[in-house]
């Protein structure tokens, strides 16, 4: 799996509330708000 592909799923599995993107370099964020510490 490449980068693209990887970028591609993730983003087909989070909610509209869920952001994602490149934080620095080759690292990576995601933040769910209304994701509960249960449901992550």
């Amino acid at each position: 799996m490449n980068l693209e592909e990887l970028v591609d799923r993730i983003e087909n599995n989070i909610t509209y509330l869920d952001s994602f993107g490149r934080w620095d370099g080759d690292e990576f964020i995601l933040a769910c708000p209304e994701t509960d510490c249960k449901g992550a």
